[in-house]
């Protein structure tokens, strides 16, 4: 049985989801200013994703091509976008959903510090060349400068794993 993440009662038939936290409350709670909702201002701020917001959103199902729909809409934060982004990314075993969180960190759109991190791991972490190579390319595309040592890296040892 469903539990507010307020009071902590048991929720019948009805429950609420927050459409900034994304949590489950009781009728009671049900609005953002009854939650105490850390969400609802949306602003400058730097806005932390919790670890349990995003199993929600797991357990939700939702695709790279939903959480992008939603940062359009103005429904998650840039923060909030590229947490969940890189939760989807660090965890997922499929190599065409790391690449579709490696192009949607481009189609973002936000020189943020912690995006070319993403980048930069894809290209020396990932175990799929055509993670890597995808990286790769958007890295150029987005950090021209910053890129260049990264690169350099990958492409020697891209061509020692090709002659090898």
């Amino acid at each position: 049985m469903k539990k507010c993440s307020f009071c902590e009662k048991n929720i019948g038939s009805l429950s609420f989801t927050c459409k900034y936290c994304s949590k489950i409350f009781c009728n009671s709670h049900r609005l953002p200013e009854n939650h105490e909702c850390t969400f609802v201002l949306i602003s400058d701020s730097i806005e932390k994703l919790r670890y349990q917001d995003t199993l929600e959103f797991v357990n939700r199902d939702l695709s790279v091509a939903d959480i992008y729909h939603y940062f359009t809409l103005k429904e998650f934060s840039p923060e909030k976008t590229i947490d969940m982004i890189q939760f989807i990314l660090e965890r997922s075993e499929d190599a065409q959903t790391r690449i579709n969180c490696v192009h949607a960190l481009k189609l973002l759109n936000l020189k943020h510090e912690k995006v070319f991190g993403l980048l930069e791991y894809c290209v020396i972490s990932d175990k799929n060349k055509e993670v890597q190579h995808v990286a790769v390319n958007i890295l150029k595309e987005l950090y021209p400068k910053k890129s260049k040592n990264i690169i350099k890296w990958f492409d020697e040892n891209d061509n020692r794993g090709r002659a090898g």
